[in-house]
């Protein structure tokens, strides 16, 4: 993860980091972080909402077949996961998919008033 930031933020290296990232998940299939990470690279940097919400989606299922123990460590991520895919829901003015997410966060994130505010605003 910290190689494919550097990559994508301070050397602005998109296809490098997304093939260090691939080469990751070939060799750990399923794992969540490296999904997370590349669908950021396809939301944030080659601007595929289509392509990042299946990378969002796939992640977050292979997540949710991890050990409690080890969802349990790694709750920001899950946070992460779900308000990503939320945020791409809601830019796509799929407000009944977002605010599935968003109510998935809120059970989550230490700040539910205002994951709460932002359901109300999509309602």
């Amino acid at each position: 993860m910290v190689a494919s930031y550097w990559l994508t933020q301070k050397l602005n290296k998109l296809d490098e980091a997304e093939h260090f990232l691939r080469e990751g998940l070939r060799a750990n299939p399923g794992s969540y972080e490296i999904l997370y990470e590349l669908g950021r690279i396809a939301y944030e940097h080659r601007k595929d909402p289509g392509r990042a919400r299946n990378l969002w989606v796939l992640a977050l299922q292979n997540f949710r077949k991890a050990d409690q123990a080890e969802q349990d460590s790694e709750l920001l991520l899950h946070c992460q996961i779900l308000g990503s895919l939320a945020k791409l829901e809601q830019e796509q003015k799929n407000n009944a998919e977002a605010i599935r997410y968003f109510i998935e966060l809120k059970k989550y994130s230490p700040f539910k008033e205002q994951v709460q505010a932002w359901i109300d605003y999509l309602k």
